[in-house]
């Protein structure tokens, strides 16, 4: 099988459809047979993102954003802090129930920057993410970086990371508190601490339920359900057993929907924990020169049939488990001088025990 793997960014910028634009394509009968309380999911306007480009250039002023050159420094040695996060919940949720919920708990990674051909200010986001404290957030390692590293592509003369919530209120990142990009995983700090953090919960099983709610590319507001379709080892795992090293190595599929712009973005679980979050996706299809192929294995053509195309026979999603995540957050603590409780219960997610035929040496 053929496979590549396509990181889940979003760098172009998207049209705002304001709502003269949307009036001139006519009357909009769907929204007045919403439930009440239902939002109806639209784009930012020009006029709001103005507005909050006022608010980061107004935080840039104040000094309370941190210069892009310092996390940059911080990639390479990060700050750690103790991370109080939360015990998952335990009552299943309606999924109307979960939805409200996954929309009031989305943020964004924003990246503020003098532009190098305009030398205008611009506010782009780059990456979704989670709040895992009051003051820090979790999200994919990959997006985050870039939103760091753009200068490789085009030189900034000044940056910063801001972060946004569902209320389109501004936060500053201030610090890089861990970074593993062999698990695609990072933990940002925030100031001032105002997020709602979410438990995390690695005691799941393929065949549970989990939803998404995300903004593939630039389609806001997209939510849709699934569930974990497997966990894996991803490449050759090393590390100890359930030693953070053999932890990063960990990915999960879900079936839930997602595409460029949803990285970083939780996945939840029916209680509204976090199962995990997105990463990148993976079309599969067979190599070139074989004839298609039916789902009994049987060829559609004959042998002497051309292969004109190989398409994508299926595409997998592929997730940082919610374990991981605590074992970088466990980690954290103890570099940071506060080692984690044990936990409560006997986790019930995917065996990490090595198989009788496995070794545990940390060598390659």
């Amino acid at each position: 099988m053929k496979a590549q793997i396509y990181p889940l960014r979003l760098s172009w910028p998207i049209p705002a459809l304001t709502l003269a634009a949307a009036l001139t394509c006519g009357p909009l009968p769907q929204a007045v047979a919403q439930a009440p309380g239902v939002v109806i999911e639209e784009w930012m306007s020009s006029d709001q993102h103005s507005a909050l480009l006022q608010k980061a250039l107004r935080l840039q002023k104040e000094g309370k954003l941190t210069r892009g050159e310092q996390l940059k420094e911080q990639l390479k040695n990060p700050q750690p802090t103790a991370v109080r996060f939360l015990p998952p919940r335990n009552t299943p949720l309606d999924p109307t129930l979960l939805a409200q919920r996954a929309r009031e708990i989305r943020l964004w990674i924003m990246v503020l920057y003098i532009c190098p051909k305009c030398t205008k200010w611009h506010l782009q986001d780059f990456a979704a993410a989670y709040a895992v404290a009051p003051d820090i957030i979790a999200t994919c390692e990959h997006a985050f970086e870039e939103a760091l590293k753009r200068e490789t592509k085009e030189p900034l003369k000044e940056a910063y990371l801001l972060l946004r919530d569902s209320q389109h209120r501004l936060l500053g990142v201030t610090r890089i508190v861990a970074v593993n990009s062999v698990m695609d995983a990072a933990l940002l700090q925030v100031d001032p601490p105002h997020l709602i953090p979410v438990p995390l919960n690695d005691q799941l099983s393929p065949g549970d339920p989990v939803f998404c709610y995300s903004d593939p590319l630039g389609q806001a507001g997209y939510f849709s359900d699934g569930i974990i379709n497997r966990f894996y080892w991803n490449s050759n795992r090393r590390g100890s057993p359930g030693s953070l090293e053999q932890l990063a190595y960990l990915r999960v599929n879900f079936g839930t929907d997602w595409a460029p712009g949803s990285s970083g973005a939780p996945i939840l679980d029916q209680c509204g924990n976090v199962a995990g979050h997105v990463s990148s996706i993976q079309p599969l299809s067979r190599p070139s020169g074989n004839p298609p192929t039916s789902s009994d294995g049987k060829n559609d053509q004959p042998p002497s049939t051309p292969a004109t195309s190989n398409p994508p026979l299926i595409t997998m999603h592929v997730g940082i488990p919610a374990r991981g995540v605590l074992a970088l957050i466990r980690d954290t603590n103890e570099q940071a001088g506060d080692p984690p409780s044990p936990p409560s219960v006997a986790p019930r997610g995917p065996d990490l025990r090595p198989r009788p035929e496995e070794t545990t040496s940390t060598k390659p």
